[in-house]
């Protein structure tokens, strides 16, 4: 069963309540148990969301791994400026915290699990392996 998220306003609290959320949220995230954080996000977040988190993950990590933007669009179905403009950030130390946690954490190979959905997400139904596109570039 896919449940919908109610639609928030477009209008944008003032800094400090925006601040006071930010605190909230991480507080929440802090406090809860691993189970218990997934079954948040499981909640909080739609189906598009949890992709569109999953590829901005998959930008840095494959940024970091040296992939070009335009191999990282054609895996990703995203567009080379999207890739690029992640690149700047990157360059800039933006993901500086994300990317070292990706990088530390893929080493068991988890987060290449989670590319690889990814993968097939993108080729629409077809099982070419994460490695196997790697490989070939």
């Amino acid at each position: 069963m896919i449940l919908f998220m109610p639609h928030i306003s477009k209008r944008k609290p003032d800094a400090k309540t925006v601040a006071d959320l930010e605190n909230y949220l991480l507080s929440i995230m802090n406090k809860a148990g691993s189970k218990t954080r997934l079954r948040i996000f499981g909640e909080l977040l739609t189906e598009t969301e949890k992709i569109m988190l999953a590829k901005r993950l998959a930008i840095i990590f494959l940024v970091r791994k040296g992939l070009s933007p335009y191999k990282i669009s054609e895996l990703l179905k995203i567009s080379p400026s999207t890739v690029e403009r992640f690149e700047k950030s990157i360059e800039f130390g933006r993901y500086k915290n994300t990317s070292d946690w990706l990088w530390k954490n893929s080493k068991e190979g988890s987060f290449e699990a989670l590319l690889e959905s990814i993968v097939k997400l993108a080729f629409t139904g077809k099982t070419k392996s994460f490695k196997k596109f790697i490989d070939e570039f």
